[in-house]
């Protein structure tokens, strides 16, 4: 998976029209089209602020997945055991 590229550029033009909004939040089909064709697990890294979480969230409800998905937050100080014991439990 290729990572999200942000140009940062202030003055970007506007989102085109055509993207529907639903319940305050933007559709991102190309983004869902791209977590849709991930395997089994997708890594998801961006700054914080950027809109991971609504972005996992609303795909998640959009594509049904609600009791098929195990969310697992990941701190910076986190070692491989207590990764693996969180997905665990989620699971």
């Amino acid at each position: 998976m290729e990572p999200a590229v942000w140009s940062g550029v202030a003055n970007a033009p506007a989102a085109p029209a055509a993207r529907a909004v639903r319940d305050g939040v933007i559709a991102r089909p190309g983004l869902f089209q791209r977590l849709t064709q991930a395997q089994r697990v997708a890594q998801v890294s961006a700054p914080p602020g950027s809109g991971k979480t609504i972005l996992l969230r609303s795909w998640i409800a959009e594509c049904g997945l609600t009791g098929r998905v195990a969310w697992v937050a990941v701190p910076g100080d986190c070692d491989a055991q207590r990764f693996w014991v969180s997905v665990t439990g989620a699971l």
